[in-house]
């Protein structure tokens, strides 16, 4: 079984030397044109012996010490994977890997109450709806506003909330125009149900109002009819419920699809990248809330002809008490009005809860979903909405701070693949994905179980068909630009090549023919050295 505690570097016949990033941050939107520096702990790095990529092409405008390499390049992408392959004094290598977003938009965002008026003091998170742990947040000011630095010209997530439970959102294309949130909140209104369309600019264009008599109370069932909720050309369109929940009831959940024309329309992976958000409010001050986009969920999480995802859930602990809940959805077309994007909700209701066994099997599980029981492949949202829904191990689990990172690495990353290469991964992503079903289901809840769980699933995965020792030099090149020095990757990928007699050195001849061949550059040929000093130190061949 792999190690999951603090693993020896040297163990895997890695350079001790960690490397750090200076003036940057990968969960930052970075200033475009930045310096960048790669720190290293040590003072070791063989100046003569390494190489730097930024999207697989050599970076050659930079300078080193022997503790840090400094780049000087002028990125035109706003996503750049910077990679690292260096040898140290003493022989041995070094790995790094960094997934960076630059921009250069200053984004102006207003935050008002329903009646217009400023909301000062409220706290306001932009996301990257493609790579959600890229964010920046502040605090509006008097005149409730705020501006975002650098962001890059992608579809934003924004959501605001106050200390009392106010919430609004939206999802916008990166703009230097001001976008506006209107905050909503639980209260005794009159109004069960509103729906508000807002055009580009954030301006309410339409209100349609159900009024439910307060003078009788709130309706104390705990299921809301279902409804479905459309963009009307560009911009966001949102819609509220809220009610009582009955007495004793701990949960509730929603259950809902996103359908957007943008995928059979063959606009997947564009800058029109429509977005939605689900949340759920208590008025004892509890919230769970949801944010995705049509490029972020992938394209193995849509029915290709529809446009439609499967069923996910969102669900809301509760107090056991009578209170009032809101639920509030919302569906943005982003950066067009031609392809329109909906929200179907066919479920808002109280939990049921059964024991099976020694596991309390509830309605509101993820687990219970197919998108979840059976994860579809090209799509890296199960890690999210399933298994951190599911049993929540926060930034530094598996699920959020390695499944899901990992995943949407090598998704962003695939045109540095072979065709085999793009398969192996689409394969392996799966793979890993579903190896975590059954624990999950089963009511497995221990983080750390899980986490060994899933390690312990990564050599078989690595080699299930078309296998990674079936790959070419060029795919391991890439796959070691994506996993840097991650040890317990590196460790997966080590066991994958000792269970298939003849895989490293076959792997060996394949790298060391590309090295001698006259058509290969030079900078290329240093990395691939360094890639097979690494693979003959851990293959022991």
């Amino acid at each position: 079984a792999l190690v999951t505690t603090s693993p020896n570097k040297s163990s895997y016949f890695l350079s001790e030397a960690d490397i750090t990033l200076l003036n940057v941050d990968e969960n930052q939107f970075n200033e475009l044109n930045k310096t960048i520096v790669l720190q290293l702990s040590s003072p070791i790095l063989d100046t003569n012996n390494y190489t730097v990529f930024a999207n697989e092409n050599n970076i050659v405008n930079n300078t080193n010490t022997t503790s840090s390499i400094t780049i000087f390049e002028q990125f035109a992408a706003d996503y750049v994977l910077i990679s690292l392959f260096a040898i140290d004094i003493n022989g041995f290598p070094i790995f790094a890997s960094f997934d960076l977003y630059f921009g250069s938009i200053s984004m102006p965002v207003r935050v008002v109450f329903s009646n217009g008026t400023a909301a000062a003091g409220v706290t306001v998170t932009a996301n990257l709806t493609d790579s959600p742990r890229v964010s920046q947040a502040g605090v509006t000011d008097g005149n409730g506003s705020i501006t975002f630095k650098n962001v890059p010209l992608r579809t934003i997530s924004l959501l605001a909330r106050t200390k009392d439970n106010l919430i609004g959102f939206t999802g916008v294309a990166a703009s230097t125009k001001i976008t506006t949130i209107v905050l909503s909140s639980t209260d005794n209104a009159d109004t069960l149900t509103k729906s508000v369309i807002f055009d580009k600019y954030q301006r309410e264009i339409m209100i349609n109002a159900s009024v439910y008599n307060s003078k009788q109370g709130y309706s104390s069932k705990f299921s809301v009819p279902g409804f479905t909720i459309t963009t009307a050309g560009e911009g966001l369109t949102s819609t509220f419920r809220q009610f009582m929940t009955d007495a004793n009831s701990t949960k509730i959940y929603v259950r809902y699809k996103f359908v957007t024309s943008e995928v059979p329309g063959g606009y997947f992976g564009s800058r029109y990248n429509d977005y939605y958000s689900v949340s759920i409010r208590s008025e004892s001050g509890q919230f769970e809330s949801i944010s995705q986009s049509m490029n972020a969920l992938g394209l193995g999480a849509f029915d290709y002809a529809s446009g439609a995802t499967d069923w996910f859930v969102l669900a809301l602990s509760l107090s056991g008490k009578p209170e009032l809940i809101r639920i509030d959805v919302g569906v943005a077309n982003v950066g067009d009005s031609a392809f329109q994007s909906s929200v179907v909700v066919d479920q808002i209701s109280a939990d049921k809860c059964e024991k099976c066994d020694d596991c309390v099997q509830c309605k509101s599980d993820p687990m219970c979903e197919n998108t979840c029981n059976n994860p579809p492949i090209k799509s890296c949202n199960f890690y999210t909405n399933c298994m951190e829904k599911k049993v929540s191990c926060g930034p530094d689990g598996y699920a959020i701070g390695y499944g899901s990172k990992f995943c949407n690495k090598f998704a962003h990353n695939l045109a540095t693949f072979t065709s085999s290469g793009v398969t192996w991964v689409y394969t392996t992503m799966n793979c890993l994905q579903k190896a975590l079903v059954s624990p999950l289901k089963n009511c497995e809840d221990n983080c750390q179980v899980l986490r060994q769980i899933a390690f312990d699933s990564h050599p078989s995965c690595y080699n299930l068909a078309p296998g990674v020792c079936s790959l070419r030099f060029s795919d391991w090149a890439a796959i070691f630009s994506i996993v840097g020095n991650d040890l317990f990757t590196l460790e997966g990928l080590t066991q994958a090549t000792k269970t298939i007699p003849g895989c490293s050195s076959r792997l060996a001849t394949d790298i060391s023919s590309a090295i001698g061949n006259a058509a290969v550059s030079t900078e290329e040929k240093i990395r691939l050295n360094i890639l097979l000093a690494w693979l003959k130190l851990a293959s022991y061949f």
